[in-house]
């Protein structure tokens, strides 16, 4: 009885919990916060929850003065609120709706802006105004400078117009060439425009040019017949420096953030915003007088933001230091590089990708012989056909079907290495092998894109192609012209060298002082007494030792694999994951590291603690990494236990940190060796260029003349390149195709021998 009592009740309870929740459903739906709630004060919705208003929120200068135009649009009436539910107003909402709301105002905003364009602005369509402009320009000692075109692509599009600042007169200039706007008038011609530039501008050398993206313009003026003698500033690059964080790095962008320290105090337009994608619409359609305003209002911009930079670089010794004695000279260097390219065997690019494609045909006959028809991108189809009917057992107990699956698998099932060659093999041919070709200029030659800010370390990228991503099969079309060379100049181990030399771990320094290798050192300092083995039994030709001793893994491996990502504040499960080990022996591998070599777990930990203070690390030469909100999360982390997502950010930055501040220096020392490097080129004429950076190394072209003197004037121009505690050491080959190489030594006894006609290493 008193059971069915119980259950009564408690069905009872849970009915009301029902009609409960359901009403309080019921309440939040037909809940409606006010206009000024969604904006101004925030509100408490029924279930409990708390939303703050747009207005409350974090907002950026730009942000909030699009908000206010948007509540004040809505509220006049002038565009709808785009909502029936006014809990769907949010700021993300709220800044579609600025967009739709500009277009709106479009006519009128440029009807404005060309009602009241500056008199300071000026279209140079005579040559009486010319003069005045070159007059000016010659009263000056920096001007800022940039182009429009008829597109993004360096060799292709050509420049129809650009634009020159002269601060110390606050005049602005716009000179069209090309354009074909219905009102733009008579146009000077664009040769002798180019040959009084050059002569006025470009012969300068006492004269600085100011640019924004620099290696564009460059590229596109050098058609024209305009090169710069005197420095060139990229006010993108100074801007990177300062801030590697920023979410934009677009002119406008950054003038609309920073323009308040800047008495700049307009919401700016972009490109697209006022014209479109489309350049013809610039230099086509639109009303002249909107493009010369444009134009002169981007080198204006221009000058304003590189005058805030240098302001800002003057505050800080390190930053003042690494952009005028790195970061400008290897901009022109980047450019040179551009302008160099690299050479490409074209003809070996399609009888390779004709052989890769036979390949891949075969390989597919053979895999559907076997398999039978399967989608091999479908995971589920994969997985069916893997576990469901050819039984094979799961190494990992998720029967996954990735390429590490795929790999283990095939020790089972050999004939899964078909698939996983195709693969390579299709992804060799979609990815490099046919569109790299399709990237050659007219010159026979790749001029891809060199980043010099290409990570927020400061190391270089590279696109169009990424040279860094280029698997070895593929480097082989890149080759020497005839009667020339390709020479690597690679720095031995600089990463592991910059982390001895900073953390001053007298361990880790040791063999680079005496010659000795660090990866068996350190295997031999930890691993030593505890398997009783001899250094020679840590050498990579000692392939059984280890096995027999109990270890996890090769020694001499482990540590070339695990050293560096130890002292990166990797976890035991991402160095179990890196060296194919256990968690536990991932966990032991860091633990006799920091035992072993106490200096630099000290130099780990203390970076760690400047951090957690100041937000921010830096580099040896005094670039800085910055961690926005590190300082406040730290502070909240020491109270905490256990995980928790800030936790999780925290240790995120660890990470990071030892990494910046290394690999960071390693790319300054690299920079400085450029900089060498392109002096000698300079020095040795024009046959002799620096054409690539790819991680730690260089590439050149040299004559096949190249002298065993030129060879160490390389070599020095690498390892001079900075003094540390410890020598920098750097690895010279020689091909004639790119991976196709031969260390020097070699080289230097057999001379082209080493080569067939072809340009392939000799066995």
């Amino acid at each position: 009885m008193q059971l069915d009592l119980d259950l009564k009740e408690a069905k009872a309870a849970e009915t009301a919990e029902r009609v409960q929740k359901a009403a309080l459903v019921k309440e939040a739906k037909a809940f409606q916060p006010t206009w000024e709630q969604v904006w101004t004060t925030g509100y408490t919705k029924p279930t409990g929850t708390v939303q703050k208003g747009i207005f409350q929120m974090k907002l950026s200068e730009p942000d909030k003065k699009r908000l206010l135009a948007v509540k004040e649009a809505v509220h006049s009436g002038e565009i709808d609120s785009g909502v029936q539910d006014l809990k769907k107003f949010n700021k993300s909402h709220a800044l579609r709706l600025y967009k739709q709301l500009m277009e709106q105002r479009k006519d009128s905003i440029i009807a404005e802006m060309i009602a009241n364009i500056p008199e300071n602005y000026h279209s140079v369509q005579t040559e009486e105004m010319l003069d005045w402009m070159l007059e000016l320009l010659a009263k000056t000692d920096i001007n800022a400078l940039d182009t429009e075109t008829t597109g993004l692509h360096y060799e292709k599009d050509k420049v129809v117009g650009m634009s020159i600042t002269v601060p110390n007169a606050d005049q602005h200039f716009y000179i069209p060439f090309l354009h074909e706007n219905g009102n733009v008038g008579k146009q000077l011609d664009k040769q002798f425009v180019m040959q009084r530039l050059q002569q006025e501008l470009g012969n300068r050398k006492d004269l600085t040019t100011v640019m924004f993206n620099a290696k564009f313009d460059l590229h596109q003026l050098i058609k024209d017949g305009l090169s710069f003698k005197g420095t060139v500033y990229d006010a993108l690059v100074g801007m990177k420096l300062l801030n590697e964080n920023e979410p934009s790095y677009q002119l406008k962008k950054l003038a609309n953030k920073w323009g308040k320290y800047f008495g700049y105090t307009e919401d700016s337009m972009t490109f697209e915003e006022l014209f479109s994608k489309d350049p013809k619409d610039f230099y086509v359609h639109a009303d002249y007088r909107l493009c010369y305003y444009y134009a002169c209002k981007d080198t204006h911009l221009t000058w304003l933001l590189w005058n805030f930079i240098a302001e800002q670089l003057e505050k800080h010794e390190g930053l003042k230091r690494s952009f005028y004695e790195l970061e400008v000279p290897i901009t022109r260097i980047s450019f040179v590089m551009e302008q160099n390219g690299m050479p490409m065997d074209l003809e070996y690019a399609a009888e390779y990708a004709c052989e890769l494609k036979s390949e891949i045909e075969e390989l597919n006959s053979k895999i559907l012989d076997f398999f039978g028809e399967l989608n091999w991108d479908s995971p589920k189809q994969v997985k069916e056909k893997l576990y469901g009917e050819l039984k094979l057992k799961s190494w990992d107990g998720k029967e996954s079907t990735d390429k590490t699956a795929m790999k283990a698998l095939s020790n089972e099932l050999p004939e899964l290495k078909w698939v996983l060659e195709r693969k390579q093999k299709v992804k060799l041919l979609s990815s490099f092998i046919d569109p790299i070709p399709q990237l050659v200029w007219t010159d026979g030659r790749v001029h891809g894109e060199f980043n010099q800010d290409g990570t927020k370390t400061g190391r270089f990228a590279s696109r169009n192609p990424n040279l860094q991503n280029i698997p070895y099969a593929a480097r082989p079309m890149f080759a020497a012209p005839k009667g020339k060379l390709i020479v690597s100049a690679d720095f031995s181990q600089i990463e592991p060298r910059v982390l001895a030399h900073m953390s001053a771990d007298p361990d880790l320094q040791r063999p680079y002082l005496t010659g000795g290798d660090l990866y068996v050192d350190a295997a031999v300092k930890v691993y030593g007494k505890r398997y009783n083995m001899q250094r020679e039994q840590f050498l990579e030709a000692d392939d059984e030792t280890w096995r027999q001793r109990g270890l996890p893994k090769h020694p001499r491996k482990m540590f070339k694999q695990g050293l560096l990502a130890t002292m990166y504040e990797t976890s035991a499960f991402g160095l179990s994951t890196m060296l194919d080990i256990s968690k536990e022996d991932g966990q032991q591998f860091i633990d006799d590291f920091h035992s072993n070599f106490p200096a630099a777990y000290q130099y780990a930990k203390d970076s760690l603690a400047f951090v957690d203070k100041h937000g921010y690390c830096t580099t040896m030469f005094g670039r800085k990494r910055r961690f926005p909100n590190h300082k406040s999360i730290a502070q909240q982390v020491k109270y905490e236990r256990g995980w928790s997502p800030l936790r999780s950010e925290y240790n995120s930055v660890h990470r990071q940190v030892v990494n910046a501040r290394t690999q960071g220096t390693a790319a300054e020392i690299m920079k400085v060796a450029m900089i060498r490097m392109d002096r000698l080129m300079q020095y040795l004429g024009a046959e002799w260029k620096l054409i690539a950076t790819v991680h730690d190394e260089l590439l050149l072209e040299v004559p096949e003349s190249i002298t065993v003197e030129q060879f160490r004037q390389i070599e020095e121009a690498m390892v001079g390149a900075v003094k540390l505690d410890i020598p920098l050491k750097t690895d010279i080959a020689v091909m004639k195709r790119w991976s196709e190489d031969v260390p020097l030594e070699e080289y230097l006894q057999k001379g082209l021998a080493c080569f067939d006609d072809a340009g392939w290493k000799v066995a």
